[in-house]
């Protein structure tokens, strides 16, 4: 049998330990935190990172803002900045002629607006770029803009001095209702269970 004070003892000592490791914990997490964003906010003033943020940059505005008679060129600027795993997978690099028709006869329209965009991680040759922006969809179907928030992870890579997008992660994908029907025929239905 435990008495009184060594039961206080016990209790006062185990508090004491569990302040103790919250301590460490949150010292730990803040250090981590601070040591990943010390990078890249040592590197923000330098030009590449600059040169970086803009291509990301125009890539999230570029790919989140046409209208049918803005689409080839839009498209076109998209190319432009492709390398890589990017270039092989951007599937308008060989739209045909048809698809873009499609979208311009469905007056297909994305506005979007970049709400986040900051470097996650940066060296001289490569690094990556979160963005968060806000869209709305609209086409014939779908006159009333309809929106959502995509999120990218973009990863870029230095070719012959110039940034170029490597690859892309989209985050999150369009939400049924904003990407459904932007295509003349497609489905704008949803179906919900229960």
């Amino acid at each position: 049998m435990v008495d009184r004070r060594s039961y206080n003892l016990l209790v006062g000592i185990t508090a004491l330990l569990a302040v103790i490791a919250m301590v460490f914990a949150l010292a730990w997490g803040f250090g981590w935190g601070h040591s990943r964003t010390r990078k890249v906010v040592l590197s923000a003033g330098s030009k590449d990172v600059k040169e970086m943020s803009a291509v990301a940059r125009s890539f999230a505005s570029n790919f989140t803002n046409y209208d049918p008679e803005s689409i080839d060129r839009i498209f076109n600027q998209i190319n432009d900045l492709a390398t890589g795993q990017f270039a092989q997978d951007w599937p308008t690099k060989d739209m045909p002629k048809s698809a873009r028709d499609s979208l311009r006869s469905g007056r297909a329209q994305i506005r979007g607006e970049i709400k986040d965009l900051f470097v996650q991680n940066f060296n001289s040759s490569s690094g990556e770029v979160f963005s968060v922006v806000d869209v709305t969809y609209t086409n014939n179907s779908n006159p009333q803009p309809i929106p959502d928030t995509l999120r990218f992870d973009i990863h870029l890579v230095k070719v012959n001095g110039d940034w170029k997008i490597n690859s892309v992660e989209l985050l999150n994908s369009p939400g049924a209702d904003s990407a459904a029907g932007l295509v003349p025929g497609e489905s704008t239905s949803t179906t919900t269970a229960g």
